[in-house]
């Protein structure tokens, strides 16, 4: 006889966190013979637009490469563009930055003398700052006048996805419908607030089960975001606690 359905309440505090996967230990294993589907996640929305993976620019000036790396944080353009100046008057007092608000652009100059990025072939090429300041990952031509090609990518996700990673892809089982193993939750609030995610009032995530999951000792979450000009990374919550409630049958 199938069992009734049950719910598991899972609060990070609880788990284990290593290479971005939450591993929450069950008090005792559980059988998924037919579905899991989420129920409600909360959560602060704590997004850096400047994460250690995308916070280091690489400046070649004068024949010789300097590497600086900037704050991490969530930055309004204004602030932004006040650091940036602060940190390239490192390389060279000559620098200055500027926003371009008619065109939206970021304008670097050295009064005294070309310099380039080295956004493609920098020794810190894999964690730069180029998609934030508006730039391609590619070097730049040597200038002492640059503007970025593109708006700065400040903005922070549209989307959080939540991974059960020790639950195979699923497929569609009968006419239901199926989100295999990844649930979304859409982030609609300003960074600071508490965004709450609940099944009812919003549409229904279910992962239904080709095949039972018996004896399940261990619930293993990742969460990444999608940021355009980005793509995928590791949602970092940087200590603050989430919430997950699933429902099994």
């Amino acid at each position: 006889m199938m069992q009734k359905p049950k719910k598991i309440f899972l609060d990070s505090r609880n788990a284990n966190f290593a290479n971005g996967m939450y591993t929450f230990t069950l008090t005792s294993a559980i059988n998924i013979y037919n579905y899991i589907s989420l129920q409600c996640f909360q959560c602060l929305n704590n997004f850096w637009n400047v994460q250690s993976s995308s916070s280091w620019i690489d400046v070649s000036y004068n024949g010789s490469t300097t590497s600086v790396q900037f704050p991490l944080g969530n930055w309004a353009i204004d602030d932004l563009v006040t650091e940036l100046q602060t940190l390239l008057q490192t390389v060279n007092s000559g620098f200055t930055v500027t926003y371009v608000s008619a065109t939206s652009q970021l304008q670097f100059q050295n009064s005294n003398g070309n310099f380039h990025f080295l956004f493609g072939t920098g020794p810190n090429k894999a964690n730069s700052m180029w998609c934030q300041l508006g730039f391609l990952q590619q070097d730049t031509t040597s200038t002492n006048n640059l503007f970025a090609p593109n708006v700065p990518s400040l903005n922070g996700p549209e989307y959080l996805y939540i991974r059960i990673d020790d639950i195979g892809d699923c497929p569609v089982k009968s006419s239901q419908p199926s989100y295999d193993s990844t649930f979304v939750i859409p982030f609609s609030l300003t960074k600071g607030s508490v965004e709450t995610w609940n099944c009812n009032t919003s549409f229904p995530q279910i992962t239904y089960l080709a095949s039972p999951e018996l004896n399940l000792t261990t619930i293993e979450l990742s969460f990444y975001t999608n940021i355009q000009n980005v793509g995928f990374s590791n949602y970092q919550f940087y200590g603050y606690p989430f919430l997950v409630v699933f429902e099994y049958q």
